[in-house]
C-alpha cells in the first residue's frame, strides 16, 4: 500500500519470538509450529506461557548509496498478555494452539537535514494480535497430515510532519508541512493443508499450500480492495535418539509466497501491494536427557516490483537454554536479535534490536 510504504521507510519495527518449522516438531515443545503435519510427531502434551522483552533497539538510516548511516531513533516492544501454547498429542491425532494479544512496537525517530530545512519526526504504534490453531492425523506412523488456520490483526498507528519545498515566492514559507497521521488496519487470514512424510524413522519431508486472504482499512478517503494468494511450502528435517534420553534435531524450510497486487483506481480505492517474499526457515537442536540447548533462525527477502528498488530484508535469530523434561514441569531462557532492513529507492533504513524471552511450561 502507497501510505504504508511512505511510513515503513522512517520505521521498522523488532520482532521478538521467531517461532516456525514445517517438517518435525521442536524439541523445545513450548515452540509453535508453522507447518501443521509437525504436529502429528509431537511427543506429548503441553501448556506453555512465553515472555520477552528488548533489551536495546535503533533505528539507522542513509539516504543515499554512498552516505553513512546515521542512528535516527529507537524501538520499544511490550506485550498486553505472555503468549500461549497448548498442545494435545494423542495415538494418531494431534493439535496445537497458540495465541499472543496486543503485542505493541512503538518507535520514535527524528530525521535531521540541512541548515533551514525542518527535521522530519516520525512515531509508530504497531499492535499486533495472532491465533493459530493446527491440527493433524497420523498415518501407519509414516505420515502425518496436518490442516492448519492462522488469523492476525495488525495495526498502525502514525503521528509526526516531513516537510515538502515549496517555490512559491516570499514571504511563503520555504517547506510546508506535510501531517503523516493516521491509521491502517490489515487483517489476515489463512489456511494451509500439509504433509509431513517420515522415512527410516528419522528423515522427515514435508510440503504443502497456504492459501491466505487479506483486507486493510485507512483512515481517510482512500480504501483497499481484498488481496489473496497461496503460498507454497516445503521442508526437510532430520530427528536422531529418544525424546526421554538424548535427541539432536535439524530443519531447513522454506515458504515461498507470490507477487500479489490490486490496482486501485487513485480516487476511492488504494493500491492493496503484497510483495513476492521467499522465507527460510532453520533450527539446531541438542537434548541431553532434560537438558535441552537449541538454535533457531528466520529470514524473509522481500523482491522488487517493477524495478522500484523497494524491499525488505528480516532477519531473526534466537539461542535457547533450559530445563525441558519428557513429563513435568519446563523452563527456557532464550536471547533474541533481530534486524530489519527497508530499502525505498537510493534510501536505507535499518532497525536492529536485541531481547531475551523465558517459557514456562507444564509439559503431560
Amino acid at each position: 500500500m502507497k501510505r504504508l510504504s511512505l511510513i515503513t521507510i522512517m520505521i521498522s519495527f523488532f520482532t521478538l519470538a521467531a517461532h516456525a518449522q514445517v517438517a518435525t516438531p521442536y524439541l523445545d515443545a513450548s515452540a509453535h509450529s508453522k507447518g501443521p503435519a509437525a504436529v502429528g510427531w509431537r511427543y506429548n502434551g503441553i501448556v506453555s506461557a512465553y515472555a520477552g522483552s528488548v533489551s536495546e533497539s535503533k533505528i539507522t538510516t542513509n539516504r543515499t548509496a554512498t552516505a553513512d548511516e546515521v542512528e535516527v531513533g529507537e524501538v520499544t516492544k511490550t506485550a498486553t498478555l505472555p503468549t500461549l501454547t497448548a498442545a494435545y498429542r494423542g495415538e494418531e491425532f494431534g493439535a496445537e494452539l497458540y495465541y499472543a494479544n496486543g503485542i505493541k512496537t512503538t518507535g520514535d525517530s527524528e530525521w535531521t537535514f540541512a541548515t533551514g530545512i525542518p527535521d522530519w519526526t516520525n512515531k509508530t504504534t504497531e499492535t499486533q494480535d495472532d491465533l493459530r490453531l493446527n491440527l493433524a492425523y497420523v498415518f501407519g506412523e509414516t505420515l502425518s497430515l496436518g490442516l492448519g488456520y492462522w488469523n492476525q490483526k495488525w495495526k498502525e498507528e502514525v503521528e509526526g510532519d516531513v516537510y515538502i519545498p515549496t517555490f512559491a515566492p516570499p514571504p511563503a514559507p520555504l517547506y510546508l508541512p506535510f501531517p503523516l497521521d493516521g491509521d491502517t488496519t490489515i487483517n489476515k487470514s489463512e489456511i494451509s493443508l500439509m504433509v509431513s512424510w517420515r522415512l527410516m524413522e528419522m528423515i522427515y519431508l514435508a510440503g504443502g499450500i497456504e492459501n491466505v486472504a487479506q483486507n486493510a482499512e485507512a483512515s481517510g478517503p482512500l480504501d483497499y480492495d481484498d488481496n489473496s494468494w497461496s503460498n507454497t511450502v516445503f521442508g526437510v528435517g532430520v530427528v536422531v535418539g529418544e525424546p526421554e534420553e538424548s535427541q539432536f534435531r535439524v530443519e531447513y524450510a522454506m515458504s515461498q509466497s507470490p507477487e500479489s497486487i490490486k490496482e486501485g483506481d487513485m480516487t476511492t480505492t488504494g493500491d492493496h501491494v503484497h510483495h513476492a517474499t521467499d522465507t527460510t526457515y532453520t533450527s539446531l537442536e541438542a537434548k541431553f536427557g532434560s537438558f535441552l540447548v537449541t538454535y533457531r533462525a528466520v529470514k524473509a527477502e522481500e523482491k522488487e516490483i517493477d524495478d522500484t528498488m523497494e524491499f525488505i530484508v528480516d532477519e531473526d535469530t534466537t539461542a535457547g537454554i533450559g530445563w525441558m523434561p519428557f513429563e513435568g514441569f519446563s523452563v527456557m531462557a532464550y536471547a533474541e536479535t533481530s534486524k530489519k532492513t527497508k530499502t525505498m529507492g537510493p534510501s536505507e533504513s535499518v532497525s536492529e534490536g536485541s531481547g531475551y524471552a523465558v517459557s514456562v511450561s507444564w509439559l503431560f
